[in-house]
């Protein structure tokens, strides 16, 4: 039997190592992170329209005294201005005065147990006001909030004909075509791709009518110009036929 060459047996080695790297190594890929920036801009984009002071950050790690520091996929934080130009390598409790009022974690391929059930009990004593995770696996959303800022243990958010409303940020989450999506009344909120896809479609359009005005002017042009070639013509007409009375 012919034996392969020893370079493609290295090769095959290699892509076995890939293939086996630790589970705690391995990322949930590029849809946990494609979920995470539309949620992340959809609100940017929506609380800079309305003018609402809130500060977002996604995976920041989160310090609170004496306790285990996490970095939630998204975090909300009421009353404190956003910054351009944000320094903030990590959101320290006791620096800031303050912790999160809302984590959101996206579940694709990750741990279960730890979003869905030692989260919920973590965020809970933390004082966090409401927690939500979107399965984006089982396309389900969970939503807990405190009964009262005293309280340690979460109640469920029931959904309203499959609406999660947070109080929090004042809008509901529900998922619309497989998605993530944020709405404001039945209205869901836009992110940057879209409205750029509105601009090109208002550009289109508007280059479509300058395109047609355009035409009807040099229609208009021409019509001029064969009116006034007829006048002419009539003219020309009118004076050879005075000539030939004046003959």
């Amino acid at each position: 039997r012919l034996r392969p060459p020893a370079g493609s047996l290295r090769c095959g080695a290699r892509r076995i190592a890939a293939l086996t790297v630790p589970a705690e190594l391995m990322s949930e890929g590029q849809p946990h992170t494609r979920t995470k920036s539309r949620a992340l801009d959809a609100l940017g984009l929506h609380f800079k329209t309305i003018g609402r002071t809130v500060y977002l950050a996604e995976e920041l790690a989160v310090l609170y005294p004496g306790k285990k520091p996490f970095s939630p996929d998204i975090l909300a934080v009421l009353d404190v201005e956003p910054s351009e130009d944000d320094e903030r390598m990590a959101w320290v409790v006791a620096d800031e005065g303050k912790g999160p009022d809302l984590v959101l974690e996206v579940l694709h391929r990750g741990d279960r147990n730890k979003d869905l059930v030692q989260n919920v009990e973590r965020y809970a004593q933390l004082g966090i006001t409401e927690y939500f995770v979107y399965d984006r696996a089982r396309q389900q959303i969970h939503g807990y909030r405190l009964p009262e800022p005293s309280a340690s243990r979460y109640l469920r958010i029931v959904p309203q004909l499959g609406h999660y409303r947070s109080g929090v940020l004042g809008l509901d989450l529900a998922i619309i075509d497989s998605n993530l999506r944020f709405l404001s009344g039945e209205a869901a909120l836009p992110v940057s791709a879209d409205l750029i896809e509105r601009l090109q479609g208002m550009m289109e359009s508007l280059e479509e009518k300058a395109e047609q005005a355009q035409a009807q002017a040099e229609q208009a042009q021409a019509q001029a110009e064969q009116a006034q070639s007829q006048i002419e013509q009539a003219q020309s007409q009118a004076e050879q036929a005075l000539a030939g009375l004046r003959e």
